[in-house]
């Protein structure tokens, strides 16, 4: 018995039919949302793309900023892993997902490269 995507819970996939929005999940207590989280998925794997690119682009420009954008996008990249909840977000957006989620590891690869490669060799950086 498979249940309709948009009457189910989008934390633990509980059949939640005949609930009003904003019912509270009996399984987890999670707000029952009532519609699919397309929209809010591609506008969320958008942000995170174009963050996970400016923290990997700006990594030997900026090194403050580039820090923190490179745990943003770990955060994002750790908070929004898929997961079976995420089957209801179309592929374009699952596809971006990934890529930011890659770039996002990225950027803490790349970062830690330069720091042990600044820590070998301190005069490295020192172009200007």
């Amino acid at each position: 018995m498979s249940t309709d995507p948009e009457k189910t819970c989008h934390e633990c996939e509980y059949d939640m039919t005949g609930r009003a929005i904003g019912d509270l999940c009996p399984e987890c207590g999670t707000p029952f949302e009532g519609l699919p989280r397309e929209r809010n998925a591609m506008l969320l794997s958008n942000t995170a793309l174009l963050g996970a690119s400016l923290a990997a682009a700006s990594m030997v420009f900026i090194p403050f900023l580039s820090i923190v954008l490179t745990f943003m996008a770990l955060l994002f990249a750790y908070d929004f892993r898929m997961n079976s909840a995420h089957l209801s977000v179309p592929s374009a957006a699952r596809r971006r997902m990934r890529l930011a989620s890659g770039l996002a590891y990225f950027s803490i690869v790349e970062f830690a490269a330069l720091m042990a490669l600044s820590h070998r060799n301190p005069d490295l950086f020192n172009w200007w």
